[in-house]
């Protein structure tokens, strides 16, 4: 049996609020003892890592959870998204969140935080907890994790959503070009 894959993708900062996410672990495991959680970290304070490793390990769920903290290329992230079946964002404020678009563009389902501005650019097509509630975010996780026909009804009203924000490499180079020639 392969195992179902969470991916958590940011900053190491309060503002990202992974730590909800590191509390809601225990409940998922429980519930889905094959699920793995790669958290693909990026910058934020030594200590707020050092936090989080420690509260894993006091879990008991470091055998759920890969940590990969650092810098990669733009253009490896699709393959870490594609490995996943859930894409979960923590995020407590945003003004546009590239891991949303990005998750969403590989057809990857989301969970995001209730908080609409994280939340509204999903819409639908995703589903939402309530933030800084790790038992909320379990159950999304949990629903997510065992129902496929959830997630295959997700990635299609992911597909629809992002044709329907103008959220794609055509519509955006068509912007800069437009943009361009107006500046001319």
């Amino acid at each position: 049996m392969s195992s179902k894959i969470v991916f958590w993708n940011g900053r190491l900062d309060p503002l990202k609020d992974p730590q909800t996410l590191i509390d809601a672990i225990p409940i998922v495991t429980k519930e889905v003892p094959d699920s793995l959680f790669l958290i693909k970290a990026r910058s934020g304070s030594k200590g707020t890592l050092q936090n989080i490793e420690k509260k894993i390990k006091n879990t008991g769920t470091g055998q759920n959870v890969k940590i990969m903290n650092g810098w990669d290329f733009l253009t490896k992230m699709p393959y870490f998204y594609r490995s996943a079946d859930v894409c979960v964002h923590t995020s407590l404020s945003e003004c546009c969140s590239l891991v949303l678009i990005e998750a969403m563009a590989c057809g990857i389902p989301v969970v995001v935080s209730d908080i609409p501005a994280v939340y509204d650019p999903v819409g639908d097509a995703g589903l939402h907890f309530e933030h800084r509630n790790p038992e909320d975010l379990a159950e999304q996780l949990i629903k997510l994790l065992t129902n496929e026909r959830l997630r295959a009804d997700l990635r299609d009203r992911e597909s629809r959503r992002i044709l329907e924000l103008g959220l794609t490499w055509e519509d955006a180079s068509k912007r800069y070009r437009d943009l361009y020639l107006s500046l001319m």
